[in-house]
């Protein structure tokens, strides 16, 4: 009786031995490249592993020297770490159940430089876009990662567009007075030309008046007639008539005296209205000055910030990278660990072709479940270690959160990570909340930017948090910097000289963000106190300089206008003053030969009247004589009286 039956036994054999030295030769390159496509599809850039032995008996995986390259610097890697050991329980494999009870991550480090570019082959990334499109789109991560980069394209076309210091700088260094009062059309000058022109007429006008009146002709005519006048004496009555005969001619002397006065007076008075004070002249170009003045100063404008936009403009970006960094890993864990309802009874999986369909059952091993996960990492920047436990791919059946803790240190610096990832329940939560204390400032990646100078030290608290409740995203940052100093400006200008005293002022900077809401209504908001300080003190400069400029332009404004209208004045006062004196001369001399005439007239009719009264006294004489005694004496008075 046979016990062996070798026609079952040498094919088995032969099976097992082949299975066996497929796994030693080949198994370890089937996983890695496993690991390699599944990495770079879920990171979009080359994943390197250096070395990967697998065990068989006791079921384990030993990775060495991997390498992630950064999506974003291809010559940077995301990731990399020196080893990643884990063993796999045995039964559970047959199930197609990967259960790891302990797996250690060893000195994970991140930015590190790369040799060559990170960059995946074009038809590579055809693939792996052609396969992410067979994937669910109507997720609500999906829908985040589309709203998140349309408020991303927001935010960056709707950055502030007012000038920065360059601009500022420009705006100072260009400034020209003379050059901005000589290009504006000056009512004030156009005013005083006018004003000019009319008055050189006037005066002109009444200069020719002046020497058209000539008095002294008449003057001298009536002195020669005075002079004949003078030699009159009146002996006889037929002296009488002639002396009456030299008054008619001296009246009317005196007549033509008043005609010339009149003219002398009407041009008086025409110089009165038509050539007006010197003050109220002045004062029409005065109100022309003030409103020129007011127009270029309101077009003194060297650029300002306003605030609000300083801000969004330097901490903006990197808000919104960080907001695209913590939600790419809530994506991860949303997509690799799918929250489910309970009582849910499968899901589909999309491949290239068809659907892989899950059915769940309560109270069984998910997938995939990895109990622990230690981290550690140690190089020159940084200090590291922490756990993530309880990581499967379906927390409704296994019944726990998964839980991240990182804590690092560089000497006075701390990191703390902390991660939940709760899928237990009908509202799934996953959050990350990261916070670094005694950072140097430089780390934060500040770029370069026309608002702010370079920040040469300080030290910085960041504290920052990712949740994704359900459908809703909550992220918000905390900066806290203190003891800042920031780089000199170049140079010895106006406008760096000015800024310098701006930022010197500051010594601490607080921002804070936050984006919130669901995928179809995010919401963004970011304030600081670094806008009202340099908004307030920007301000405060740029007013004085607005105000130097002012001064620079009254200035130029006084050296156009302000020297010609006192030129114009004085010229003005001179000549109407000349003109008054001119007229006032002539007429003091008419009516200085109208008085010599009168007094003329006047000494002849007291020749007459004395002539008169003597022939009259004589005639009483005779009539006295003649009646002598016959009448008596006070009954002739009477006669004579």
């Amino acid at each position: 009786m046979k016990i062996i039956r070798w026609k079952a036994v040498i094919p088995l054999a032969v099976l097992t031995t082949l299975t066996v030295v497929f796994c030693v030769f080949f198994m370890d390159s089937i996983i890695k490249n496993i690991f390699i496509s599944s990495g770079e599809a879920i990171f979009g850039a080359k994943v390197e592993i250096r070395k990967l032995k697998t065990g068989i008996i006791s079921p384990s995986i030993d990775i060495q020297g991997l390498q992630i390259a950064d999506k974003g610097n291809f010559f940077k890697n995301a990731i990399e770490v020196d080893s990643i050991r884990f063993g796999m329980k045995f039964l559970p494999l047959l199930s197609k159940k990967v259960i790891i009870d302990d797996m250690s991550i060893e000195n994970i480090r991140f930015g590190t430089e790369r040799k060559t570019s990170g960059e995946l082959p074009p038809k590579k990334i055809k693939k792996i876009e052609k396969k992410q499109k067979a994937e669910k789109k109507d997720g609500i991560t999906s829908k985040l990662f589309d709203s998140l980069k349309a408020k991303m394209d927001q935010e960056a076309s709707s950055m502030p567009i007012a000038k920065g210091t360059d601009g500022l700088g420009d705006s100072v260094k260009s400034f020209d007075a003379k050059k901005l009062v000589s290009g504006y059309d000056l009512e004030s000058k156009k005013k005083l030309d006018s004003l000019s022109k009319d008055s050189a007429e006037k005066f002109q006008k009444y200069k020719t008046q002046l020497e058209g009146i000539k008095p002294e002709e008449r003057v001298e005519s009536t002195n020669l007639l005075i002079k004949e006048v003078s030699k009159i004496k009146i002996k006889t009555v037929q002296d009488v008539q002639p002396a009456k005969e030299k008054i008619d001619s001296l009246n009317k002397e005196k007549q033509l005296l008043d005609e010339t006065l009149s003219k002398i007076n009407a041009s008086k008075d025409g110089i009165s209205k038509e050539l007006k004070e010197k003050g109220a002249v002045i004062g029409q170009i005065d109100d022309l000055v003030k409103k020129d003045r007011d127009n270029l100063m309101a077009m003194v404008n060297i650029g300002k910030i306003d605030k609000g936009g300083i801000a969004r403009a330097v901490f903006g970006p990197i808000w919104m990278n960080r907001v695209n960094k913590g939600m790419y890993y809530l994506y991860l864990v949303r997509k690799y660990s799918p929250p489910k309802k309970k009582n849910q009874a499968k899901d589909l999986f999309p491949r290239e072709k068809g659907y892989d369909v899950v059915f769940y059952k309560s109270e069984v091993l998910p997938g995939l479940l990895i109990k622990h996960i230690g981290i550690s990492g140690k190089s020159e920047e940084l200090d590291l270690e922490g756990t993530l436990v309880d990581l499967c791919s379906d927390q409704m059946a296994y019944g726990r959160p998964a839980r991240l803790n990182i804590t690092g240190k560089n000497g006075k610096n701390t990191y703390l990570i902390d991660g939940l990832f709760d899928h237990t329940g009908d509202i799934p939560v996953d959050s990350i909340s990261i916070k670094a204390d005694n950072m140097e400032v430089s780390s934060l990646g500040i770029p370069k930017n026309d608002y702010i100078p370079d920040i040469k030290s300080g030290t910085m608290v960041l504290i920052s948090s990712f949740t994704l409740r359900e459908e809703e995203l909550d992220c918000r940052m905390l900066i806290e910097i203190k003891n800042v100093k920031f780089a000199k400006n170049k140079g010895n200008s106006e406008i760096n000289n000015m800024l310098g005293e701006v930022f010197d002022s500051i010594n601490s900077i607080t921002v804070e963000a936050r984006m919130y809401g669901k995928s179809d209504s995010l919401q963004t908001e970011l304030d600081s106190n670094l806008d009202d300080m340099v908004s307030e003190k920007l301000k405060a400069a740029y007013e004085k300089k607005v105000a130097e400029y002012k001064a620079k332009i009254n200035e130029e404004l006084n050296n156009q206008v302000n020297k010609e209208k006192e030129k114009f004045a004085l010229e003005y006062e001179s000549k109407k003053e000349e003109l008054t004196k001119g007229f006032t001369e002539k007429q003091n001399l008419v009516n200085e030969q109208k008085q010599a005439i009168e007094d003329k007239i006047q000494e002849v009719r007291k020749k007459i009247e004395d002539y008169t009264e003597g022939e009259k006294k004589k005639q009483e004489e005779e009539v006295k004589k003649k009646i002598g005694d016959k009448v008596p004496t006070k009954e002739l008075d009477k006669y004579f009286k």
